[in-house]
């Protein structure tokens, strides 16, 4: 009671959490149905289906990080902005979490920038650029962890 399943938690962003008819479907007749569907087609992406309905405190840290995904994914962004999508996971999950977010990010075509003090994950990276004491370090495209 008062809280939002994961289902309505990926959906609120067509939308307010209870009226879920804008943003995917623009607010036409019919739009709850198709944001529900898209929402599902999501959580059964991030596999995730089983859990449409449970609190974001019956999930796990990962579970949490892909309702977070699927709520970036939800209106289908040429760009995703992730911020430190690791910092509370642990190795494992975090590298879990990172490959997943590559995957689906090149799977949709979809760009993104992720912002991390986590070197371990650079590795997944296209091309890296670093901020140092307040300047970018941007080494060109191509430039990944490891290379010269």
């Amino acid at each position: 009671p008062g809280g939002l399943g994961s289902l309505r938690v990926i959906r609120a962003p067509s939308g307010r959490a209870g009226d879920p008819g804008r943003g995917v479907a623009g607010g036409a007749p019919g739009g709850g149905a198709r944001a529900r569907a898209r929402a599902d087609q999501l959580l059964e992406e991030l596999g995730l289906s089983g859990w449409a309905g449970s609190l974001p405190a019956q999930l796990s840290g990962g579970q949490r990080q892909r309702v977070a995904i699927g709520r970036a994914l939800m209106n289908e962004p040429d760009l995703v902005l992730f911020d430190e999508p690791t910092s509370a996971l642990d190795s494992e999950l975090g590298d879990q979490v990172v490959r997943l977010i590559r995957d689906e990010m090149k799977s949709r075509g979809t760009a993104a920038i992720i912002v991390t003090h986590d070197d371990r994950i650079t590795r997944y990276a296209d091309r890296i650029a670093r901020i140092i004491d307040g300047h970018v370090e941007d080494p060109g495209p191509g430039h990944r962890a490891g290379r010269s």
